[in-house]
């Protein structure tokens, strides 16, 4: 059997590969239309794009992050969870094997 710590990274990283996917594409339509990519908050009212920590006394924020370093980060974190979910896949491998 998968142990649950193992089956919640493997939800996790798909959960970012999917979220981070679709702010990608959003933000690459709006470079590739030649505009500026603005996403808005729940309200509708266009926001700049941020970086940030938001929790806690360390609390951290990067206002007016410009869009090509975004699709950057956005790529990297891709990159960093997608090899996260082979790794746990992996885990979960040898977790139903050593299950038999």
């Amino acid at each position: 059997m998968i142990s649950k710590q193992t089956a919640r990274d493997i939800w996790i990283a798909y959960d970012e590969i999917e979220k981070a996917t679709k702010l990608l594409a959003f933000m690459q339509k709006a470079i590739e239309d030649g505009t500026e990519p603005t996403p808005r908050n729940a309200f509708g009212a266009t926001r700049a794009l941020q970086l940030g920590v938001p929790s806690g006394d360390n609390c951290h924020q990067l206002f007016d992050v410009q869009p090509r370093l975004a699709l950057a980060i956005i790529k990297a974190h891709i990159a960093d969870k997608q090899a996260a979910c082979e790794l746990a896949c992996e885990t979960a491998r040898k977790e139903l094997e050593a299950s038999k």
